[in-house]
């Protein structure tokens, strides 16, 4: 739009009706950090519980979001369980991270997919359940539903990882499943 700021070259900003010269390589910290849960997540919390919260989660940020939550509510009653990949988990204090391999499900991530349902299953009255959900978080709670066994689970997920199929269309299949 004509006389909006826009970013040119390293990150300087000039006028949008100069020559449009923005290298891409320099947004991408800025679009990282946009989307970092320290950045962002703690300004979208829920008012803090008077009582209990159980958390619950998947994903590749699941652990770094877990972090910022602990962090942002030190003086609440925080319990639960998230699973990340292996390589994303970061340490936490009252908050249980697994880590699981991802794409291809496997006995872990059914144990990790257990114990999520649990501790969502343990809330009562008057408990909060916070889900903190990322990119990968289906694929990394594939516990599959009667009479889908996790072998046959394992069967469609390497086909699909093989297929060509967008993630986008994987994921119709595998949240069918």
């Amino acid at each position: 739009m004509p006389g909006q700021p826009a970013l040119h070259g390293k990150g300087q900003q000039t006028d949008a009706n100069d020559s449009p010269n923005c290298n891409v390589d320099d947004l991408k910290p800025v679009a990282i950090k946009a989307a970092d849960p320290a950045t962002v997540l703690a300004a979208h919390l829920p008012e803090k519980p008077t009582g209990r919260c159980i958390v619950i989660g998947a994903g590749k940020s699941a652990a770094a979001m877990t972090l910022v939550l602990e962090t942002a509510w030190p003086d609440v009653d925080l319990s639960g369980v998230v699973v990340t990949r292996y390589g994303h988990a970061v340490p936490t204090s009252r908050i249980q991270v697994l880590e699981a391999p991802h794409s291809v499900p496997d006995a872990e991530e059914i144990e990790a997919a257990r114990k999520v349902l649990e501790t969502a299953a343990s809330a009562g009255e008057g408990d909060l359940v916070i889900a903190l959900i990322s990119r990968g978080g289906s694929s990394l709670l594939p516990l599959p539903v009667a009479p889908l066994t996790l072998g046959e689970k394992i069967i469609v997920n390497r086909f699909l990882l093989k297929s060509g199929l967008t993630i986008e269309n994987m994921n119709k299949v595998r949240h069918g499943l």
